[in-house]
């Protein structure tokens, strides 16, 4: 991931999208220091597709192992779904995936990813609606 970060440089916010909000207002992007860990890091669809890659083992990490552990279930969640270290998982017509999403000030994204089909699905939005219901069909 070479692109990703905390801060935006004045070179990456030139290359941002602009954001909008639930009314398609412009929105500026959000920088917050005290939960950037939940929802600071901001990255582009090269690297998300990296990130994608890396859950789905396509690039034989030395992490993979490590990177499994996030995908075991920790709690019992709704009827058909499990929720785990970072990721949801939902079991739908006998498919299992996980899934996460996240929206900021004027922005949104979605990555759900099926682990033994080896496919995953990023959607990345310049407006703060929740792409979750579509990336879910």
């Amino acid at each position: 991931m070479k692109n990703a970060h905390l801060q935006s440089s004045a070179k990456q916010l030139e290359m941002m999208a602009q954001g909008h909000d639930t009314n398609l207002n412009p929105s500026p992007s959000w920088d917050f220091q005290a939960l950037a860990a939940a929802g600071g890091i901001k990255a582009d669809l090269d690297d998300m597709i990296a990130y994608a890659q890396n859950q789905i083992n396509l690039r034989n990490s030395q992490l993979y192992e490590k990177i499994s552990l996030t995908h075991q279930s920790t709690f019992q969640g709704a009827p058909n779904g499990e929720i785990g270290l970072f990721w949801m998982k939902t079991n739908v017509q006998g498919k299992s995936f996980h899934w996460h999403n996240g929206q900021t000030g004027g922005y949104s994204s979605f990555m759900a990813f099926e682990k033994n089909r080896k496919i995953a699905i990023i959607l990345l939005s310049n407006a703060y609606k929740n792409p979750t219901e579509v990336g879910m069909q």
